[in-house]
């Protein structure tokens, strides 16, 4: 019979985090031990707060490459748009694919437009297009020769999808509903806010939802309630 102590998975980490995450040498080999998601789960339990920030005013949430984690802080509060857009994508199961649009759904569908109905499903090829791929508005612009310059003058905003300042909220029922959000600051050609919905279904199919700006003005750093 032997009398020593035993330490449980707890004990183990907190002993192994107390001496082995001192150095960045040190925090590899302890990530490796037991994963990233439980070294969060271990720091967040000794009192690290999510909400801290760094020298760039990012949170932990915008920089995580796990959605376990994600979903980890998201339970601790924190704001599930402010996830990076490989996040994103992998929370939505779409995006980053190549553009796939012809010049006439382009040359119809690049301008915004409010919804004419509350709501109104707007069946736009080139939204939906933009909604799929990672294409910015330049790229665009530069496949179909729509580029701002004194010969081809293009001075409205082309509708984008890439966006920041718009609200992500996951439903109970696994969907997921984004608003909104801004295109750019004042000074960019394509600066836009937009008031558009879109909500992904579980089975990746979307729907683009239009409103009319009486009732739903444009808005970006919102709240989605």
């Amino acid at each position: 019979m032997t009398l020593a102590p035993t330490l449980n998975n707890s004990d183990i980490l907190y002993l192994l985090l107390n001496q082995t995450a001192k150095s960045d040498e040190g925090l590899e080999i302890f990530l490796e031990l037991i994963g990233a998601k439980a070294y969060v789960h271990l720091l967040l339990e000794s009192g690290a707060h999510p909400d801290k920030v760094n020298d760039c005013s990012k949170r932990a949430i915008s920089m995580t490459n796990q959605l376990d984690i994600v979903r980890m802080l998201v339970a601790l509060g924190q704001d599930l748009g402010e996830i990076n857009d490989q996040m994103r994508i992998q929370l939505i199961g779409i995006g980053g694919e190549d553009l796939q649009a012809t010049p006439a759904q382009y040359h119809q569908g690049k301008s915004r437009k409010f919804g004419q109905t509350n709501p109104e499903m707007m069946e736009i090829d080139f939204w939906r297009a933009m909604v799929c791929s990672g294409c910015t508005t330049n790229g665009a612009r530069e496949i179909f020769h729509n580029l701002i310059h004194p010969d081809n003058i293009s001075l409205e905003p082309v509708w984008f999808y890439q966006r920041f300042g718009r609200t992500i909220t996951e439903l109970p029922d696994g969907r997921i509903i984004e608003i909104a959000g801004e295109h750019e600051d004042y000074y960019d050609p394509d600066f836009c806010i937009y008031n558009d919905v879109v909500l992904y279904e579980k089975d990746r199919s979307f729907k683009i939802f239009g409103y009319p700006r009486s009732v739903f003005p444009p808005t970006d750093f919102h709240t989605a309630t």
